[in-house]
């Protein structure tokens, strides 16, 4: 069964509008939910893929909201990153899309506990979902940067990332764009916070543990309005 509604051009737009996007480059917001989805109707053109988004919809809205509004943040990233190309672009939103994709392999009680309140052996189990995620996709037609995006997304740059404590240049470069995009994304979506506002509370205790890659970092800034630009460099 397809649960996605008639209007293809307005899916992913459909939940972004539940969330506070104030303070964002509006121009760049509307061009990249655009090509969300664009990229996300050529996903799930893959059987596998629809079955994986129509569960989703069905059993984990919240789930897929927070999967969304770390695309968007991708994008927006790669957009503003000085190296990128527009195949980095569509490499980076196909990624993004799917790199939760390896929980749908989790117990369902893992996947709906926050993971802050995991117990060590409930831990051990989750962090392997990378993994899973890249099982799931290794027979597919995805290419491998898309592959090694959802296998590497939560690794940190610091080295204290799972599945396999990489750091520094180890991690794949795109990898360390979604691994910022979210974290973010989960933090400011359950605070029901808007960007800049979660800025202000998520970089004086995150970007201090050096997880996150500096020019991704600085790149998501450049995606702010000019008016709240100004208020973060005095951060």
């Amino acid at each position: 069964m397809n649960l996605q509604p008639k209007n293809e051009t307005a899916f992913i737009n459909s939940y972004l509008k539940e969330i506070n996007l104030k303070g964002l480059d509006q121009t760049l917001v509307n061009e990249l939910i655009q090509s969300c989805e664009g990229h996300y109707y050529q996903i799930v053109a893959y059987p596998q893929f629809q079955n994986y988004f129509n569960e989703l919809q069905e059993n984990h809205r919240e789930e897929l909201s927070q999967i969304f509004l770390a695309t968007l943040f991708s994008g927006i990233i790669i957009r503003r990153i000085d190296w990128s190309s527009d195949y980095s672009l569509n490499l980076v939103i196909k990624g993004a899309l799917l790199h939760e994709i390896g929980k749908k392999s989790l117990p369902v009680h893992l996947r709906c506990k926050n993971f802050e309140n995991l117990s060590d052996s409930e831990l051990e189990i989750y962090k392997k979902y990378p993994l899973l995620g890249y099982d799931a996709l290794k027979n597919s037609e995805m290419p491998q940067q898309v592959k090694q995006i959802v296998y590497q997304h939560r690794e940190w740059v610091n080295g204290h990332g799972f599945p396999n404590s990489l750091s520094g240049v180890r991690i794949f470069p795109l990898a360390k764009i979604i691994s910022f995009a979210d974290d973010f994304s989960t933090f400011i979506y359950k605070k029901n916070l808007a960007p800049i506002e979660g800025l202000k509370k998520f970089i004086p205790t995150q970007v201090t543990q050096s997880r996150y890659d500096t020019s991704s970092l600085n790149a998501f800034f450049m995606g702010l309005s000019q008016d709240e630009l100004k208020i973060i460099r005095k951060l």
